[in-house]
C-alpha cells in the first residue's frame, strides 16, 4: 500500500496569499528511485541551490521497496534549475528527476461497492465543507 508522507512545514510559515502558489501548474517535479531512508530534509538540501521549495511529498511502498517524491517549487524557473540535478546520486541511488504529470485527480479508496456516484459526491462534500 502506498504510504504518503506530506511534510508542509514551509507552507505553514508562508502567508495565506503565498499558499496559493503551491497549486501553480508546471512547478512540480517527480523524483524517482529514492532510497527508502530519504526524508524531506534530504530533498530540501539537494535542491537548496535551485530556488525555493514550497512542498515535498514523499511516498513509500515498503512491500516493493519503492520510494519516490513530488517536489513543488515557487516558480517554473526554480523547477527548471532543479531538472539539471537529474542523474545525481542521493543515499547511494541515482535519481530520476522529471517534470510531474500534474493533474487534478484525487484517488478515494475503500468505497462501498453498492454506493452510486451521487452517494460518493455527498460524502466528499461533507468532508470538504
Amino acid at each position: 500500500m502506498d504510504n504518503p508522507i506530506s511534510l508542509n512545514q514551509n507552507i505553514a510559515k508562508e502567508s495565506t496569499s503565498n499558499i496559493m502558489d503551491v497549486h501553480k501548474k508546471g512547478t512540480e517535479l517527480f523524483i524517482g528511485n529514492l532510497s527508502l531512508e530519504t526524508v524531506e530534509s534530504d530533498l530540501l538540501q539537494l535542491f537548496s541551490d535551485c530556488g525555493k521549495v514550497i512542498e515535498v511529498r514523499i511516498h513509500r511502498q515498503i512491500h516493493v521497496k519503492k520510494c519516490y517524491a513530488f517536489v513543488r517549487f515557487q516558480n517554473k524557473d526554480h523547477m527548471r534549475n532543479a531538472l539539471d540535478k537529474n542523474g545525481v546520486t542521493l543515499k547511494g541511488r541515482k535519481l530520476k528527476i522529471t517534470k510531474s504529470n500534474e493533474n487534478s485527480t484525487i484517488f478515494i479508496g475503500n468505497i462501498r461497492k453498492n454506493w452510486i456516484n451521487e452517494e460518493v459526491e455527498i460524502k466528499v462534500k461533507r468532508i470538504v465543507n
